[in-house]
């Protein structure tokens, strides 16, 4: 009985060190009480989802930039047009940021370091 617990906790332990589809918590997320954990981890899954969003918004900007054709009959202000959206929709992804670091210091009294926002809020979309 004792070689199948060992033998399990050594499964579990590589596959949070091997897997993607199973990582360790960031080290800021693990030292936070259950409770705290809980509200963390729904403010960061409401943040992902907006983000994921907005990430999908800046990736139609990109494909109608990329489909943009330069000769006279285009618009002369299709081109700011597009980079006046797409620098607001990176605006808004930044603000997303901004103040999810707000609301976890308020609720939960600390926040991630920058390294570990980054990993946080990896997009869950697909990328193009």
């Amino acid at each position: 009985m004792p070689f199948l617990l060992f033998t399990f906790l050594l499964l579990n332990a590589s596959c949070a060190q091997a897997d993607p589809l199973c990582p360790t918590p960031p080290s800021w997320l693990a030292q936070l009480s259950s409770e705290h954990k809980a509200t963390a981890l729904a403010e960061i899954a409401e943040t992902r989802q907006r983000q994921d969003i907005l990430r999908g918004q800046i990736r139609q900007k990109m494909a109608e930039l990329r489909l943009l054709r330069y000769d006279r009959q285009s618009s002369p202000e299709t081109l700011p047009r597009l980079g006046r959206e797409l620098m607001e929709l990176r605006t808004m992804l930044a603000d997303e940021q901004k103040a999810l670091l707000s609301r976890l210091c308020e609720r939960v009294g600390t926040a991630p370091g920058p390294h570990e926002l980054k990993d946080i809020l990896k997009p869950t979309l697909p990328k193009n």
